[in-house]
């Protein structure tokens, strides 16, 4: 999230629009997947960091689309 909000304000978003970019990012866990698993046969990822991999993908798929309706919600005006 902290990566991609300052690589988007490098980019001039407003600070909304980087959080929500920040937020979408979170759920890269496919690319980790893929990566493991075609690296683990290849003797290029030790077995013992299969199942933590397998873990953070599960993880950041159920909290991602959570984080991201906060990121995208709308401020609602209190009435006076």
């Amino acid at each position: 999230i902290i990566g991609c909000f300052f690589a988007a304000r490098l980019c001039k978003y407003t600070k909304r629009e980087s959080m929500q970019i920040g937020t979408g990012m979170v759920s890269r866990g496919e690319v980790a997947l893929i990566m493991a698993t075609q690296g683990a046969p290849l003797g290029l990822l030790n077995e013992a960091f299969f199942a933590p991999i397998i873990i953070m993908v599960i993880i950041t798929t159920i909290v991602s689309p959570i984080l991201l309706k906060f990121a995208f919600a709308e401020k609602k005006e209190k009435p006076v």
